[in-house]
């Protein structure tokens, strides 16, 4: 009887170790999507990364509508390729988001969904941090050298903005 309270002290301590271990481990994101929200001089098309085809549709039709669809760059990728992704600081939320989610965009910004399955949170990225978090994905993806060149042109559209005389 006396070792009851031992007993029940350190399977309460193990179980709370294991929920905080299982807490502090980062999301495993299998898909994301980036679409350039705002005035550009020319249009720039959402990119849907992802380790799964048919997730990667299933977002392609829940977030985007006709005519914009059709003109949606999905690439398939690896899920190690994601993982590298899901660890870049910005996604894990080391980032200024712009507090203007409700309102129209005048200043190009970019709305960054990251999902797994039916979980998924949007996160809007001003000019200034996009040109960077772009980067960051461009390294995480240099064997897919299309995905790169689709990031490094809409890294170019925000460095553009950001030249320009305010």
């Amino acid at each position: 009887m006396k070792r009851t309270p031992q007993i029940v002290a350190i399977t309460l301590i193990v179980a709370i170790c294991v929920w905080a271990h299982s807490q502090s481990r980062s999301p495993q994101y299998t898909t994301i999507v980036i679409d350039c929200v705002g005035r550009t001089d020319h249009p720039v098309f959402p990119i849907i990364i992802s380790s799964s085809a048919e997730e990667a549709e299933r977002y392609r039709q829940e977030l985007f509508s006709d005519p914009i669809t059709v003109f949606v760059h999905v690439y398939i990728v690896r899920g190690s390729a994601l993982t590298q992704i899901t660890n870049i600081p910005m996604l894990k939320g080391d980032l200024k988001q712009s507090s203007a989610d409700n309102r129209p965009q005048v200043a190009p910004v970019l709305s960054v969904v990251v999902a797994t399955g039916h979980n998924s949170k949007k996160i809007t990225v001003d000019a200034e941090d996009s040109i960077r978090l772009l980067s960051d994905i461009r390294k995480c993806v240099p064997g897919y050298p299309p995905v790169v060149e689709e990031l490094s042109e809409m890294e170019g559209r925000m460095h553009q903005y950001r030249k320009q005389p305010k």
